[in-house]
């Protein structure tokens, strides 16, 4: 945030995978001039799909309002009546949705902390683990997403292969990986006109190899879901056992005896 200030920058914070959790004491989502969050069938929260902004600008906040509701300034919200007029598209939630969201922000919390206790369990298993190690973090007392890290790319397709539930190697979820996603790569839009590379003062080029080490790392880091809809006792067995697996030839995994 401090080097957003100096430069003049506004910092939207992508708050979408962690919808509750606090870091270092503050609610992510209020860390950044604005945030988002998510609410498809993947987050803490969901209805299906959809999200929202959240901000304390009063000017970003009639921009958000304006843009999702066709760029409406006739709708009786006083906050856009001195903004200009904008483009906007479609995107207004439900009252039936803002209803289910509603329920489940009560259950939010004590959801977290189920999780807590469940990261604190499990990570404490696998930490006797010579095949694997916890993955760091930046706030570990707030920690509620486990991943551990394996000395190889082998090791850890090996170890998302034999424990396909809840567990999945990181490289392999599909477009949340720049090497992945071609339209960056090949610096492309939907119209040559509103491309924005076109419009640098300098060449920019992207590769698939540009970060090795982030896609190294990818590639040797598993997520372990931490079953917070499942009893401790099942999730602290299934750690158990993965924590008994070791790394053989050529990748693969067996069971230490």
């Amino acid at each position: 945030m401090q080097i957003a200030r100096d430069h003049g920058l506004i910092v939207v914070e992508d708050a979408c995978q962690a919808v509750g959790l606090p870091y270092k004491g503050v609610r992510v989502g209020t860390i950044g001039d604005a945030g988002a969050f998510s609410f498809n069938q993947f987050k803490n929260i969901n209805i299906g799909e959809g999200g929202a902004v959240v901000t304390n600008d009063a000017r970003l906040f009639a921009r958000a309002r304006m843009y999702h509701d066709i760029g409406a300034l006739f709708r009786g919200h006083l906050d856009n009546a001195n903004e200009p007029p904008m483009l906007g598209i479609n995107l207004k939630a439900s009252q039936i949705q803002g209803a289910m969201l509603n329920v489940q922000l009560k259950k939010l919390d004590p959801m977290i902390r189920r999780m807590r206790r469940r990261y604190d369990a499990i990570a404490e298993i696998l930490s006797s683990s010579n095949a694997m190690r916890i993955g760091p973090h930046n706030d570990q007392d707030n920690a509620a997403g486990l991943h551990v890290i394996f000395d190889t790319a082998e090791e850890a397709q090996a170890f998302s292969a034999e424990n396909k539930r809840g567990v999945y190697r990181l490289y392999d979820s599909s477009r949340h990986v720049y090497s992945n996603w071609l339209p960056v790569l090949e610096q492309r839009t939907a119209n040559p006109k509103m491309n924005p590379y076109a419009w640098t003062s300098r060449k920019i080029e992207y590769a698939p190899d540009m970060c090795p080490r982030s896609l190294d790392i990818l590639k040797r880091t598993c997520r372990i879901g931490l079953g917070e809809n499942y009893p401790l006792p099942l999730m602290t067995y299934f750690a158990r056992r993965m924590a008994r697996q070791r790394p053989a030839a050529k990748g693969s995994l067996v069971y230490a005896t």
